[in-house]
């Protein structure tokens, strides 16, 4: 899950993953200079690539059998978001 001070609201991040993204979409929700953006993110981990006009998150080109994953699994000391922390 991206951060919640990511640019993009959820449906536009699901649409990275999937059929893309148009530059009008990015452009009306970025303040930014987009260019800069997408480098920041390239820096940072997060690859955005554009295909066939839309914006893509680079690993929906890549196979499955191709990619590599990381699994983490974390404890709680309870299920009260407000209350309890990962340990």
């Amino acid at each position: 899950m991206l951060s919640n001070d990511f640019s993009l609201d959820a449906k536009s991040i699901h649409k990275l993953s999937s059929k893309g993204l148009s530059l009008k979409t990015l452009k009306e929700q970025i303040d930014e200079d987009l260019e800069f953006l997408l480098e920041l993110w390239h820096s940072q981990g997060l690859e955005i690539l554009k295909q066939q006009g839309n914006f893509f998150f680079a690993t929906k080109f890549i196979p499955l059998q191709d990619a590599v994953f990381c699994i983490v699994d974390i404890e709680t000391n309870g299920s009260k978001i407000e209350t309890h922390q990962i340990i």
